[in-house]
């Protein structure tokens, strides 16, 4: 009966998920962690970024589980999904309130995580296999493809953000040699995991082939100068930090702010994509045109003046506005006032 049992899919689940679970606990506690203890707000916003890159990762890997369509596959992905959140959200207060010392405030972190996988892997028993094994096998063996071809990277992911945290506690120095060095060395170990990511996705998609070894020599020569110049302004702003006097909270405050106007920009922009393909707007949508529109020029008028740092990423924005209300022949404005009277108009690009 055991035997069985170790051999079904459900037991090989319950191996990756909780390989999933420790691994993503451990990667986002040391991300955490580094957030509180730096002192230097150069160091503080490459961290964040260094979180959106772990978060670009996890999307390859539920990419890879959501490859083939199957019932009920979405609702055990929200599951994992939430499950993971918990862990996130335990992990936030564990190293925001507990006055132990970092290995043991881990541990705790790891112990708390284990019993929140505990509960949904019962969960998951009542909810999915209770389905029955024609639809929850099928479920099981997709999990288990996506964490497995990707275990190997998670592995290394886990502990680059060990290593990057150890990395900025020493390098936290509170002195000038301190403050100029930090965010460059910090920087070259984030570039060094972004380039990692970059090769992984291209092996991944399979972009790489030998005939293409040139080419793609080329490519990583290209990247390789572009990282540099982002390398330049990790040490010019080190730099910039040694001749700045405001204090941690206030370069925390207005990061905080710059990263604010960077994600609604990047929302806005793909607000005015998808718009741009749709080919029937309702009245949400026009108010939300309203609304971005507005946002967006003040941004490329008044917030880019304010904060450089949002200036490439506005200007995207401005550029896809202006697309979008001239060059695809059609008036919004015109379209705007029918909408008013008739909400069914259909917006028709010649």
């Amino acid at each position: 009966m055991f035997g069985n049992f170790f051999k079904s899919e459900y037991a090989y689940f319950m191996k990756y998920y909780l390989y999933f679970i420790v691994l993503f606990c451990i990667t986002t506690y040391a991300n955490l962690y580094i957030s509180k203890e730096t002192t230097d707000i150069k160091v503080f916003e490459i961290n964040k970024v260094c979180f959106y890159m772990f978060f670009l990762f996890l999307c390859i890997i539920i990419n890879d589980i959501l490859d083939t369509p199957m019932m009920f596959l979405k609702q055990f992905i929200f599951i994992i999904l939430f499950s993971l959140l918990l862990v996130y959200i335990t992990n936030y207060f564990m190293v925001k309130y507990s006055k132990k010392k970092y290995t043991t405030t881990l541990f705790h972190s790891l112990g708390i995580s284990l019993i929140i996988y505990v509960i949904f892997i019962i969960g998951i028993h009542f909810l999915i296999s209770s389905k029955g094994y024609k639809y929850t096998d099928p479920l099981y063996l997709q999990f288990n493809y996506g964490i497995y071809v990707n275990l190997s990277f998670f592995i290394f992911t886990a502990l680059y953000y060990l290593f990057l945290r150890h990395s900025a506690k020493l390098l936290d120095w509170n002195s000038f040699i301190g403050n100029l060095m930090a965010p460059t060395i910090f920087g070259l170990i984030f570039l060094f995991y972004l380039f990692c990511l970059i090769i992984y996705f291209a092996i991944k998609s399979k972009f790489i082939t030998k005939i293409q070894s040139l080419n793609t020599f080329i490519a990583i020569s290209c990247i390789i100068l572009f990282l540099g110049l982002i390398q330049l302004y990790f040490f010019m702003g080190g730099l910039s930090n040694v001749c700045n006097n405001k204090t941690l909270a206030e370069e925390r405050g207005k990061s905080n702010i710059i990263e604010t106007l960077n994600l609604l920009l990047f929302l806005s922009i793909i607000f005015i994509l998808w718009v741009d393909d749709s080919r029937k707007w309702n009245q949400l949508e026009y108010f939300l045109y309203i609304i971005v529109s507005i946002f967006i020029i003040m941004c490329i008028v008044y917030y880019s003046a304010l904060y450089p740092s949002i200036s490439l990423l506005s200007l995207w924005g401005f550029t896809e506005w202006s697309i979008l209300n001239w060059y695809n022949n059609h008036d919004t404005w015109n379209s705007f006032n029918f909408m008013l009277m008739d909400t069914k108009y259909n917006l028709i690009k010649k």
